[in-house]
């Protein structure tokens, strides 16, 4: 026999235990070994389960247990059928044997067992030669149907089978119908078969805006569809200014999320500068996006000076010519960024306030060092604490190390050593800022802000030199706390 065998179904009268230990499961099974001679199948099957695991006085032998469940599943037990199917299909107690397990399993289903059901209904669907099961959309079609309501994958199934004409006559109208209950339940993968069915007009009036509406929050739900295929199929990926601009207000914002990994997507940024460069021709947002993503060297780290230049000429000549749009947060901050980078902190610190004003969490924390540090203007640490604060609340978690030290040295505000505390774990959980655990460390050993600590102040100092083995001062403070 194989050394691993599978799961079994093992189910005994009102569900019993099938593991204790006395004399019970021993009269039991004499009682159904009488039984079984008689010709009963509940009693084969009950004999297979005891002499699979081994209950009480009953020797285990899975020898013996295989044989009885193929007695019992030859009698058209259901749980013995699927036994055998799996069984079969892990070479298990008899030789491999996919044909006979895939009718075992067909048995088994067709006697109502509900997992053979859908294990059937999926395979026929899918096709499993493995299984001895091949692609049946016709068979699979009134499985499916029984377990519609399990799980809406399978009304985007059924919906599938009616579109693609697979077995059954073509019903466009009825697949949408399906795709459209199945999104209502949460199958994001529904939302691409809906994106289709607008896009190409099939089951419903053409419509390519509702097409890319329905591509974008299946793709934000985390469908995984590519959106530049579904627009190459389109015709539209060169060509979306056909598009309405709500249509395109929602690709922007589809590569806004890419931008910054909103959603259920990771960031990718580019794949968002592609989506943005796509759209700049027709949406001024994607255009200003388009020349952050080159000013911060997105697209290509070896881009020229010229490129650079002119990116951030676009970006000044957009964010100018729209003074009070709220589109161009990123904007302000690359603006920013660049003036830093030149040394023209008028600029800078320009930008980064206007940053400021539309919730950029990065130009909140950069202008609140201005003001802790009083460099380029005049030193007020409590707008900086302020602004500090605001940063980390936005999830700038560099930001919470900095309102962390705030906190520890009443910069800005009165000394709080439990939300220095507070900021510090921020900081280390979710960036392993090393500063902030050497942090954690001095308030742990010292038991300011929570009770006193060593041992987890030392185990935060260790885990700090495994990520720098040449912190001097985690080096010093775990010296000194031996």
């Amino acid at each position: 026999m194989a050394s691993n065998p599978p799961k079994l179904v093992l189910r005994l009268p009102g569900d019993r235990p099938v593991n204790e230990s006395g004399s019970l499961y021993l009269m039991a099974y004499a009682w159904y070994t009488i039984f079984d001679k008689l010709g009963d199948r509940n009693a084969t099957y009950y004999r297979a389960v005891l002499r699979w695991c081994g209950s009480g006085k009953v020797s285990r032998d899975h020898d013996k247990a295989c044989a009885l469940f193929k007695k019992a599943a030859i009698k058209g037990h259901p749980l013995a059928l699927y036994n055998m199917f799996l069984l079969l299909i892990n070479d298990y107690g008899f030789k491999r044997d996919p044909a006979i397990a895939a009718d075992g399993l067909r048995r088994a289903a067709e006697a109502g067992y509900e997992p053979a059901i859908i294990n059937y209904a999926e395979a026929l669907y899918d096709g499993i030669p493995d299984w001895g099961v091949e692609k049946d959309d016709a068979k699979a079609l009134p499985w499916l149907e029984r377990i519609k309501d399990k799980n809406p994958k399978y009304l985007a199934a059924i919906g599938n089978i009616y579109y693609n004409n697979k077995g059954v006559p073509r019903d466009y109208a009825k697949a949408v119908d399906y795709y459209w209950e199945a999104a209502d339940k949460g199958y994001v993968l529904a939302w691409t078969f809906l994106g289709n069915a607008y896009g190409y007009g099939n089951g419903v009036e053409k419509n390519l805006e509702k097409a890319i509406e329905c591509y974008v929050y299946g793709i934000r739900e985390g469908s995984g569809t590519d959106i530049f295929e579904r627009l190459e199929k389109l015709g539209l990926i060169n060509n979306i200014g056909r598009l309405r601009a709500d249509a395109q207000d929602k690709l922007v914002g589809l590569a806004d999320a890419y931008y910054s990994g909103k959603d259920k997507l990771k960031e990718d940024k580019l794949k968002a500068f592609r989506l943005y460069q796509l759209l700049s021709p027709t949406h001024t947002r994607a255009e200003c996006m388009e020349a952050v993503c080159i000013a911060d060297r997105v697209v290509n780290k070896d881009r020229t000076a010229d490129e650079n230049r002119a990116a951030l000429l676009t970006i000044r000549y957009l964010i100018e010519t729209y003074p009070s749009s709220t589109s161009f947060t990123e904007g302000y901050w690359t603006m920013a960024k660049a003036a830093i980078w030149a040394e023209v902190w008028d600029d800078a610190v320009v930008y980064m306030e206007r940053a400021v004003k539309e919730g950029c969490a990065p130009a909140m924390f950069q202008l609140g060092l201005v003001y802790l540090n009083g460099e380029h203007r005049p030193k007020d640490e409590k707008r900086a604490f302020e602004l500090i604060k605001r940063a980390s609340e936005a999830g700038d978690h560099d930001a919470s190390h900095a309102l962390g030290v705030c906190y520890m040295n009443g910069k800005g505000c009165p000394i709080n050593y439990h939300e220095a505390i507070m900021a510090f774990f921020d900081a280390w959980n979710n960036a392993k800022n090393t500063r902030s655990a050497v942090g954690l460390a001095i308030l742990y050993a010292s038991g300011k802000g929570t009770k006193r600590d060593v041992p987890y102040a030392k185990s935060l100092l260790r885990e700090v030199l495994k990520i720098d083995p040449n912190d001097e001062q985690a080096k010093e403070m775990l010296e000194k706390l031996k």
